[in-house]
């Protein structure tokens, strides 16, 4: 069996494990923070539609394009070798729980995201290829060592290393012959500016769209009242659901709302203008 037949392993093929990897881990595969202060994770990035809808396409587009397996011949030639094992991993199942589009969907996928590409190569007794099992490009890297290049990666805790000929790395654009460019890494103060204008956004329309204000009493308050009031009129008033209810307040009270520059509230340009950053 590969390494990668497990239950943990298999469920998670898709998940990132930088959701709570520390600063220092998270640096090194691209989810150090913005010049906005955003830390830039797959999961954020993924989550711009844009980001998500560019990954999409290209990775199902690469996977419904023919993937053959060709045999040369002596005179120079070529056939079709529908007999080789590799032919039916790629046309019929690349392992017991994937289809050849998902399989070459979610290898599309890593390469555009993290830059790089793995699959384990599981063969039999006889050293025939029987399954591929995708490997997380962010839990898997590559390194050489006495002039050969070895891969690991990290399974249930535990780091594994691979030699070259059981790993199938596809790597994308990149310059030391080893890894690919990290989209996150490289594109991680883009990135990030899109992730802080749709959290702003959040924010914002969570607020009912609408500026903040001050209640304005005659009296004068402790800090427990001060408290208890605040936390009344937000949960009577804040949040899209709750607006445009009548507010009635007491104690001679007055609201006086705080106003927003108009340049403040041209978010919404600024999130039309990183979805054209993100596209390009």
């Amino acid at each position: 069996m590969g390494i990668l037949d497990s239950i943990e392993q298999r469920n998670t093929t898709l998940k990132s494990a930088l959701k709570n990897a520390p600063d220092w881990l998270a640096d090194a595969l691209g989810g150090a923070p913005s010049p906005v202060g955003v830390r830039v994770t797959p999961e954020k990035a993924l989550g711009i539609t844009a980001f998500w809808n560019g990954v999409r396409i290209i990775s199902q587009t690469i996977a419904s394009l023919p993937l053959e397996v060709y045999e040369r011949m002596d005179d120079g030639s070529r056939r079709l070798a529908r007999e080789h094992p590799v032919y039916r991993l790629l046309h019929v199942r690349p392992n017991p729980y994937m289809t050849p589009f998902t399989f070459k969907e979610i290898r599309a996928a890593h390469v555009l995201v993290w830059g790089d590409s793995f699959a384990e190569i599981e063969r039999d007794r006889a050293g025939r290829p029987i399954a591929l099992w995708p490997l997380l490009p962010d839990r898997t890297g590559v390194e050489v060592r006495d002039g050969k290049k070895v891969y690991w990666t990290i399974v249930n805790g535990v780091k594994v290393y691979l030699s070259a000929d059981r790993v199938l790395h596809v790597p994308g654009l990149g310059f030391d012959g080893l890894r690919g460019y990290s989209v996150l890494k490289l594109f991680r103060d883009s990135l990030g500016l899109t992730v802080a204008a749709n959290e702003y956004g959040a924010q914002f329309f969570g607020n009912s769209g609408r500026p903040s204000g001050v209640l304005v009493h005659p009296g004068k308050l402790d800090d427990a009242e001060r408290a208890r009031i605040r936390e009344e009129w937000n949960q009577l008033h804040s949040g899209l659901t709750k607006a445009q209810r009548t507010a009635v307040l007491w104690g001679g009270m007055k609201f006086e709302p705080i106003t927003m520059p108009p340049e403040d509230a041209q978010f919404l340009q600024t999130r039309s203008m990183q979805i054209d950053e993100v596209a390009r």
